[in-house]
């Protein structure tokens, strides 16, 4: 892995004519050496950082707000690699009609509005972890045995992009889901694989989990605050749900406390 930054860390635009261009925060490149190298470039505009990423002719863009956020669901991909090769049997004959991917986990991630997924494909090449964002559809492909050096590298952008700019409070919210299985046990002994949405919110620090359950006494959701401090759990029946979104909705009309709290000072002084 190679790092390069420009001078004293400063942003360099180079002036060309007929226009500007703006030159890499920072870069990183891995792979190489019988392995296509994949390019991650940061970089800076008027509304904070971002990172450009290069495979070859393939690119893919993430905002700064999302650097977490995407580091997690490559983490949720590597468990289930580890997962799948755990159980499978070893097959060397890997039969794929025309080269078709085959599909071992898929996911998906909102940031600031813009729609994202994840899929750890396999094919006649090997393992490799596929980003597409949706509007535009450009997209990634990232082999396995680079995946934990592509985390890390993300991991070092995030730092350097916080140091230079810090995400906006507004903009530092992000959240995707996944299919996540669970199985459920009957009264009469039987055991049903369920397939659950489960979605995940990243903000203000904290990573809140949100999947609907099932048990012996009902339906219920619960909400998991998994903040390593914090971990805490809530359960609520789903005949609550409604009550619940009502309320959500009443404090998110009612407006942010702190912008109250300017405007009852400002009034008195």
């Amino acid at each position: 892995m190679s790092t390069e930054s420009g001078k004293g860390g400063a942003l360099v635009e180079k002036r060309a004519a007929g226009g500007g261009k703006l030159m890499d925060v920072s870069r990183i490149v891995i792979g190489g050496r019988g392995e296509k190298s994949i390019l991650l470039a940061l970089r800076e505009n008027k509304d904070g950082c971002y990172l450009k990423i290069f495979n070859g002719p393939a690119k893919f863009t993430v905002p700064h707000s999302g650097f977490s956020s995407l580091n997690a669901m490559i983490d949720v991909a590597l468990g289930k690699l580890k997962n799948i090769r755990a159980s499978s049997v070893p097959n060397n004959k890997v039969n794929h009609v025309k080269d078709r991917a085959k599909r071992l986990y898929s996911s998906s991630l909102i940031l600031e509005g813009r729609k994202f997924y994840i899929d750890l494909l396999e094919n006649q090449r090997g393992i490799y972890l596929k980003f597409v964002q949706a509007a535009s559809r450009t997209w990634i492909g990232v082999p396995v045995s680079l995946l934990k050096q592509f985390r890390d590298s993300l991991g070092e952008m995030e730092l350097k992009a916080a140091k230079r700019r810090p995400v906006p409070e507004d903009k530092g919210a992000s959240r995707f889901k996944r299919i996540q299985p669970r199985e459920v046990h009957l009264s009469n002994g039987q055991t049903v694989v369920m397939k659950t949405v489960q979605h995940e919110l990243h903000v203000g620090g904290k990573r809140l989990l949100f999947e609907p359950r099932i048990s012996h006494s009902g339906s219920y959701l619960r909400i998991m605050d998994c903040t390593p401090a914090t971990k805490t759990v809530i359960n609520i029946p789903f005949v609550g749900i409604s009550q619940v979104q009502a309320i959500f909705n009443d404090i998110a009309n009612a407006g942010d406390p702190f912008n109250q709290l300017k405007t009852a000072l400002t009034k008195k002084n």
